[in-house]
């Protein structure tokens, strides 16, 4: 093969050298243009026997080529360029963080199932997986306290259910006690887009310069329901929207000398992925469900700014309802325990071991503690489950509603 591109190559080399030859030797066509002179000798460049002959020998070394070829073709494995990585989202030390304080807590089994969660919105190729976002998000907070359990069961499984009913262990089969309904219910594009550019012409040339970025958004709504009457939970849901950059940048030059011009474009465009966004918003919503269900304090575990308006009403509206609910020293109880200041049970129970977890943990704050009323204030309480070791710029929007009693349920359900 490499033979036959050799004399090709030397083939067309003298092609041009014979070209060039009969143009310097026809003086008469000068005066006419140069589209012209160059038709001219094209036509009867083409007409010249030298011609057909070299056409007729690069032809016969390609086919020869290309029979040596087929006849000594060996396959190759090519391997990819880049090795698979973990995908990583803003929110896996989060799902992490998650896992540890449904640990510390001592709560239930959270057993669970869901719906498939379609694209309803207009636009196409955004329901990427998501059911399985849905699954891994799940695994991944669940991974170490075994607290969430995903209970896999659809219209998808048929042979994976006529399996499991032959199963010599189909008996210990459990009914999850939950179930999650949602969608991918929003996607706008372009909402808003900036654009500008520059321009210089001349009569020899111009060049222009031109940039612009556009914001798209997209949302995911998730839903936890009773599976004994289908009921969907009130304030067990989540509701987030993510931001979409599109930007990019280009440009280009143009310029000529005499009858010949020459013109250059480039251009770089980015954008983010959308199912890279669809799965930080569905991290985000697991985190936010299935915090609600367990009443812990799961915005501990968020990359937010604490000092943010709405996340000090939240906080305070988490506090109080905490105080209502008689879940306040459980929730002490448990942080303390996630500290590594506490072993004891998470029982809500206020003894020596929890006052002495909690003075020696506020030490390093310099915050004086002796009384179990200082724990109504907002400020020890931030102290203890928001201390300020994580800042960041992302925004959440918490809602104003009662949480869902998991303890009360699981008691009931016994």
């Amino acid at each position: 093969m490499l033979g036959a591109v050799i004399v090709s190559v030397v083939c067309f080399i003298l092609i041009c050298f014979t070209f060039v030859d009969y143009a310097l030797n026809e003086k008469k066509y000068i005066h006419k243009s140069l589209e012209y002179f160059c038709i001219t000798r094209i036509f009867f460049f083409l007409k010249m026997r030298q011609f057909k002959t070299i056409l007729l020998f690069m032809l016969s070394c390609l086919l020869l080529s290309c029979a040596q070829q087929s006849s000594h073709f060996n396959a190759h494995q090519v391997n990819p360029v880049h090795t698979p990585t973990i995908n990583i989202t803003t929110f896996t030390g989060a799902l992490h963080c998650m896992d540890a304080m449904l640990s510390s807590f001592d709560i239930p089994t959270i057993l669970i199932t869901a719906q498939d969660i379609p694209n309803l919105t207009a636009e196409e190729g955004s329901n990427a997986g998501t059911k399985d976002m849905l699954i891994s998000s799940l695994s991944k907070l669940g991974q170490y306290s075994r607290k969430v359990r995903f209970v896999s069961y659809g219209s998808d499984l048929h042979d994976i259910v006529r399996l499991h009913t032959q199963h010599k262990n189909s008996g210990s089969f459990q009914i999850p006690d939950f179930f999650i309904r949602g969608s991918i219910s929003q996607m706008d594009k372009n909402v808003s887009a900036s654009r500008y550019g520059a321009s210089i012409d001349h009569a020899k040339g111009n060049s222009s310069f031109s940039a612009g970025k556009g914001y798209s958004y997209i949302s995911l709504d998730l839903n936890v329901g009773l599976m004994k009457d289908l009921q969907i939970l009130p304030g067990i849901s989540s509701s987030n929207m993510l931001a979409i950059l599109d930007k990019g940048f280009g440009s280009e030059a143009g310029g000529s000398i005499k009858a010949f011009g020459a013109y250059l474009d480039f251009g770089v465009d980015r954008r983010d992925g959308i199912g890279q966004s669809i799965r930080n918003l569905m991290d985000l919503g697991v985190i936010e469900i299935i915090g609600k269900l367990a009443s812990v304090p799961y915005m501990s575990c968020l990359p937010i700014n604490r000092n943010h308006p709405e996340a000090k009403m939240h906080i305070y509206q988490e506090h109080q309802r905490y105080m209502q609910q008689g879940h306040l020293i459980r929730v002490i109880q448990g942080k303390m325990k996630q500290h590594g200041f506490y072993t004891g049970a998470v029982n809500g129970m206020y003894d020596q071991a929890v006052h002495d977890a909690i003075i020696e943990y506020l030490k390093k704050s310099r915050i004086f503690y002796d009384n179990p009323k200082q724990l109504e204030d907002i400020n020890i309480y931030n102290a203890i489950v928001y201390p300020m070791r994580q800042r960041s710029n992302f925004s959440y929007r918490a809602s104003n509603t009662k949480n869902f009693d998991l303890y009360q349920f699981m008691q009931r359900k016994q």
